[in-house]
Formats: structure tokens, C-alpha cells, sequence
């Protein structure tokens, strides 16, 4: 993903869910996709990370208590602890 692609760092939880590149260098961007075909290991793990990070951010049940919690704030008017 883009190092500097909007919230693509977040998405993938600063690099921690996957790989975090120039993608507006082409030769970065092939660098960092042969360095994942080298390592097939780094590349599970980066791909299990993936699976949890989705999982844990976007599935219904999380997304779903985020939108509850910030409109409970609004609700209470605790609009400075909107994060």
C-alpha cells in the first residue's frame, strides 16, 4: 500500500498488516512485492496480520461499537473526545 495514500498507513495498521511503499516509484513498488515473493514467512505473517487487522477494524460487531461510542459522545455533547 502507499506510504503517503491517505489513510492506506492506518488500514494497514502502519505496516504492522502489510507493506508500506512508495507506490508512486515503480521500482519501489516491484522492490517491495519481490521482497514479499523472497519471504514467503514474512508474507504469511504479513497476510495473517491482514486477515486480523480486517477483522478487528471492519467486520459489523467493531464498526458497529465505534459508531455507537461516538454517538453516545455526541448524544452526552463530549464532542472534543471524538477521536
Amino acid at each position: 500500500g502507499g506510504r503517503r495514500s491517505g489513510a492506506v498507513p492506518w488500514v494497514l495498521d502502519g505496516g504492522g498488516a502489510g507493506v508500506l511503499t512508495d507506490v508512486e516509484r515503480p521500482d519501489a513498488l516491484a522492490e517491495a512485492i519481490l521482497d514479499l515473493w523472497r519471504d514467503p514467512e514474512r508474507w504469511a505473517r504479513l497476510a495473517q496480520a491482514g486477515w486480523r487487522r480486517a477483522r478487528g477494524v471492519f467486520s459489523l460487531d467493531p464498526a458497529t461499537a465505534r459508531h455507537q461510542e461516538a454517538y453516545q459522545r455526541v448524544l452526552e455533547g463530549s464532542f472534543d473526545r471524538m477521536a
